[in-house]
């Protein structure tokens, strides 16, 4: 949330006013002066993006419209709706900034065409919703997804990027801030990697950053050791597993199999399938 009255280090970009973005939504502004606002709002934190995704996800419930229109000044949902347009393109209008390590990306490099044919996730099917899963559960989810819609899209597999685009929709669309990123999945297979990898770090930032990128690890790995790849883990040094140390708050399910993990690569073994069983359980547990 924006908050107006507190000091701003240098170089913090200003606060938007809402009434600027209203006027936006409604045609009010020049060309020049809406091009201004949009390159503004390319530059804006997190956090002002995500203030204006919680207002555009709950728009729907009819008892909050009063306090949006008291806040942001949007007379409708149609407007609001229009919003959740805005907003989400200029979540992928970022592409100016200097191109980051998306790990899911670079591990799907790794693992390439050697992998298995995509199939169900380790986990159970979702009932009750994502809103019934912990937070790290969902961190957990979301990480082996990312993974899995960049190896679906390796290896041109439209029907799997569709299952999971749907599937991150689900798990992120009800997390505060979560609505530009699950609307940008809303495109399926056809994001382009500048676009997933700009959604694929907002979901990371939203969760639990360190269990979402030891889930991502953990996913490749799995596909990799599943195809008898027994030297993954040293081409690609575990750190995203060895940082889940004792302040993560890990089931003992997990926990226990982390500990048989890490007792495996300690011994430096190439044995693909006792590999492919331990990361498999280890990720099974941090999902379930």
């Amino acid at each position: 949330m924006v908050r107006y009255n507190r000091a701003r280090p240098m170089n913090t970009p200003t606060p938007i006013a809402p009434e600027r973005l209203a006027a936006l939504i409604e045609g009010r502004l020049s060309g020049a002066d809406a091009a201004a606002l949009r390159v503004e709002l390319a530059s804006a934190d997190d956090d002002t993006l995500a203030a204006y995704g919680d207002a555009i996800a709950i728009a729907g419930d009819n008892s909050s419209i009063p306090a949006l229109r008291s806040r942001f000044t949007w007379r409708n949902g149609t407007l609001l709706a229009m919003a959740a347009t805005i907003v989400v393109a200029v979540a992928l209008q970022r592409r100016a900034l200097p191109q980051a390590d998306y790990q899911p990306q670079r591990l799907a490099t790794v693992v390439g065409s050697q992998a298995a044919r995509l199939d169900a996730p380790v986990w159970s099917a979702m009932r009750g919703g994502a809103t019934s899963l912990s937070r790290t559960v969902i961190s957990a989810r979301a990480g082996a997804l990312l993974m899995d819609l960049e190896i679906a899209q390796a290896n041109i597999e439209a029907g799997a990027m569709q299952r999971l685009a749907r599937e991150l929709t689900a798990l992120v669309g009800e997390l505060p801030g979560g609505v530009v990123a699950a609307t940008a999945y809303k495109a399926g297979g056809t994001l382009s990697p500048t676009d997933r990898r700009v959604a694929g770090e907002q979901v990371v930032r939203l969760l639990d950053g360190r269990i979402a990128r030891a889930a991502t690890y953990l996913e490749a790995a799995r596909l990799a050791t599943s195809s008898g790849d027994s030297l993954f883990f040293e081409r690609q040094p575990p750190a995203p597993i060895t940082s889940l140390d004792a302040d993560i708050a890990l089931v003992p399910a997990a926990r226990t199999a982390l500990n048989a993990l890490s007792a495996l690569l300690a011994a430096h073994s190439h044995d693909a399938s006792a590999l492919n069983i331990a990361v498999t359980e280890l990720l099974r547990a941090m999902t379930q």
